[in-house]
């Protein structure tokens, strides 16, 4: 089975009055379909090398390849930024929907929606199938403020699935949930895996974390075998 994320010696460092060395030597290969979490303590470096993964950050050294794609130290901002859109779903632990949208229209913003423009009604009945499969079809024009914090996540993960990405990145997915509605996130993450999406999750939680097929370690910008 092909890589679907391959980084290859990797480095970042922060440029300013200071150099800020974050990861070194990052070496780090994830097949398509699989689940993986990535731990490690605050200022490990995980988030920056999650941001790497989903092309929201460059590395200062090293070569970073999504699924065929090498992606160029000097790729243009539009080209990441199309690269992205296509082919990865992103998901916080602060949901990050719309407050003045439905949860319908918040699905749709990865797709181009606009309260000011019709979207195309495939887009819609898109939306409106995934708000189905993780349980929301009876909150489709539900603003975020009367949802739960597991419905809230839930808008999101629909939200990240929109454009059919082949890779979905969460970066602490049930921080802010209880431990019921987590359990129900992590269950539609598993869901996903069975059809054939990698999953990259960003977890303090050791349940969710020895519930993915691999954890890696990341401690001082470096992977801890």
């Amino acid at each position: 089975m092909m890589n679907m994320i391959s980084l290859e010696n990797v480095e970042k460092v922060f440029i300013g009055k200071i150099n800020v060395p974050v990861l070194h030597e990052i070496n780090l290969f994830i097949k398509q379909g699989e689940m993986v979490a990535l731990k490690g303590p605050s200022g490990s470096g995980k988030s920056t090398l999650m941001n790497i993964i989903g092309l929201l950050d460059r590395p200062t050294a090293g070569t970073v390849t999504l699924g065929n794609e090498v992606i160029s130290l000097d790729m243009s901002d539009t080209k990441l930024a199309h690269l992205r859109s296509s082919k990865i779903g992103f998901v916080f632990q602060s949901f990050n929907l719309l407050p003045r949208l439905s949860a319908l229209e918040n699905v749709l913003v990865p797709a181009g929606y606009s309260p000011s423009k019709k979207n195309t009604s495939a887009n819609r009945t898109r939306a409106e199938k995934l708000l189905t499969s993780v349980g929301l079809n009876h909150r489709l024009n539900h603003k975020p403020n009367e949802l739960s914090g597991g419905e809230k996540q839930r808008v999101a993960i629909a939200r990240a699935l929109i454009n059919n990405p082949e890779l979905i990145l969460a970066d602490e997915p049930t921080g802010n949930l209880d431990s019921k509605s987590g359990a129900e996130v992590f269950d539609i993450f598993t869901d996903l895996k069975k059809e054939g999406k990698t999953i990259v999750i960003v977890t303090h939680d050791d349940h969710i974390a020895k519930s993915t097929q691999r954890i890696v370690n990341i401690r001082d910008g470096r992977i801890d075998e």
